[in-house]
């Protein structure tokens, strides 16, 4: 029969692949780290504007259990329910572990576990929706000849319908202009388009 043990554990991260609206978080095999449960994941706090997330877990467990966890990118929503969306987590094949040679509050480094081995991968799906863009065989027609030959970035914006002001989208694209549109963090609208020349 093991005893429990209470332990505090402080986080350190350093995750310079964030962008705007997503938040470092850990999870792991005990109740204070969510269980790998998704809804459940622990956020920690960004330093400043730094790219070093940090933060501070009280966990209770046996002293037969190793503690096993991971670092994951997330988007909360709070809309009103909290959802988590999976960004990036680390997918090496052995979760990091608290054990004698982990220093506590050591500065990790996201998806470096073993020197020079990186593991990320994307998040997966889960409550969300994928809207796919596929274009075929050159559909897109541009008739002014001094526009021949060069080459066209498709835009596309996501839109809010939630909103009920006037406000109308409809001439935004009536220019030729490509440069970032300003929109929430979420949706997130991620593209790559193939075009061939237009001529």
């Amino acid at each position: 029969m093991y005893d429990n043990v209470r332990q505090e554990l402080n986080f350190c991260v350093r995750a310079p692949e964030t962008n705007p609206g997503e938040t470092v978080c850990v999870s792991g095999n005990c109740d204070g780290l969510g269980n790998w449960t998704l809804d459940e994941v622990v956020p920690l706090e960004r330093k400043g504007n730094e790219d070093v997330w940090t933060g501070t877990v009280q966990i209770v467990t046996t002293e037969a259990k190793t503690v096993a966890y991971r670092y994951v990118i997330c988007m909360i929503l709070e809309d009103p329910k909290r959802r988590v969306i999976v960004r990036r987590w680390e997918t090496c094949l052995e979760p990091r572990s608290v054990g004698p040679n982990r220093v506590d509050g050591q500065l990790d480094r996201f998806g470096l576990i073993d020197e020079g081995n990186y593991e990320v991968q994307n998040g997966w799906m889960t409550t969300e929706t994928l809207v796919q863009m596929k274009l075929y065989n050159n559909p897109i027609h541009i008739w002014k000849r001094r526009y021949a030959n060069r080459k066209f970035r498709v835009r596309v914006t996501p839109v809010d319908l939630k909103r009920h002001d006037s406000e109308s989208i409809a001439d935004e694209d009536s220019t030729l202009d490509t440069g970032d549109t300003k929109c929430g963090t979420w949706p997130i609208v991620e593209l790559a388009v193939g075009l061939p020349t237009i001529s």
